[in-house]
């Protein structure tokens, strides 16, 4: 990776956490200092800029990050940091500047294994502390030509072990992880919604009627205003009027609970809702069944078995969400 100019490096802000529950925080700063220490100045201006990018690292991510409760993340910036600068200074073409500025690079080393230190105190990880006493003594060996900064990095080593356990951080998740947790949470929702619906089919009084499940409210008669539904709906209601007229009553009481019920579920799992502004088509056609029936109520032209049937499914109708919740159907049955 070769950039030339500083406007092709990837400036993070101070404060950068990468998104993500499993995500390697390691690999992740990597890639940034990976661009800063192989970008290729061509002035002194260029390699003071240079400088100051792999300098705030350590200088105001690291101590901004551990006060946000995140010593997990400081400590993977901390240690890139340090695995980064040898390769920095093992540049030949960079050699000038290194010895005009090695005072100041000499601070920024020290201040990178200080701040490694710091992160993994921070984060109370005795393992991490472990492999930082490691890290830093073969390192310490890279600094030879600053003189005592090998003595004075050796000294940092935290040598004292850590008890308990580390300090807990959460996490967050990325755009791709949120999109699969909520997607298992909307799959979960309908799978409790289908439960929920199994258990109350099990008792319900008005059984699922299939050819109005398949023709009427199949998911392919969708569209604005849901107008192939109603006229399918309507339909039906010429053949219920026509059963009711014949005497059929008990069997055009129940068609018509049925055509109900399967509007009401639908209404809510195919979210009818989002297919209309103020004229919803299926529910002016479910309308004029109850306006129906209710004229048979005042007439006193419905059988009694009917009309008990009619009232027990009526009460069914009203408990479900479409009803409850979005006053479908609007006309109410006058008993």
């Amino acid at each position: 990776m070769i950039l030339n100019s500083r406007k092709m490096l990837d400036r993070p802000k101070i404060a950068y956490i990468p998104k993500g529950l499993t995500v390697d925080y390691e690999k992740e700063y990597a890639w940034f200092f990976d661009q800063e220490v192989n970008y290729v100045p061509e002035n002194r201006e260029d390699f003071l800029c240079q400088f100051r990018l792999l300098n705030r690292w350590q200088e105001k991510s690291v101590p901004q990050i551990i006060g946000m409760g995140r010593p997990d993340a400081a400590y993977a910036i901390a240690i890139e940091s340090c695995r980064h600068i040898p390769i920095l200074l093992g540049r030949n073409d960079l050699q000038e500047y290194i010895a005009r500025y090695k005072t100041r690079i000499r601070k920024m080393i020290e201040g990178s294994f200080s701040a490694l230190v710091t992160a993994v105190k921070a984060w109370n990880n005795e393992e991490k502390r472990r492999y930082v006493c490691n890290f830093i003594f073969e390192q310490s060996k890279l600094y030879s030509d600053f003189r005592g900064l090998q003595k004075t990095l050796i000294q940092m080593i935290p040598s004292d072990a850590i008890t308990g356990e580390p300090i807990p951080v959460a996490r967050e998740m990325n755009t791709e992880e949120l999109f699969l947790f909520k997607e298992k949470a909307r799959r979960k929702e309908i799978e409790e919604r289908k439960r929920i619906e199994a258990e109350k089919e099990a008792k319900s009084l008005i059984p699922l009627n299939p050819d109005y499940e398949e023709r009427i409210f199949n998911s392919r008669n969708l569209g604005w205003d849901c107008d192939m539904i109603a006229h399918e709906m309507y339909r039906e209601n010429n053949l219920i009027r026509d059963l009711a007229e014949n005497g059929k009553c008990q069997d055009a009481v129940l068609k018509f609970l049925q055509l109900a019920k399967s509007l009401c579920r639908h209404f809510v799992s195919d979210e009818h809702y989002n297919y209309f502004d103020d004229m919803y088509s299926p529910g002016y056609a479910i309308d004029e069944l109850v306006e129906y029936l209710n004229q048979m109520i005042s007439s006193g032209v419905l059988p009694d078995d009917a009309r008990h049937l009619l009232e027990e499914g009526w009460n069914e109708i009203q408990e479900t969400e479409c009803y409850r919740d979005y006053g479908i159907p609007q006309v109410k049955l006058n008993f």
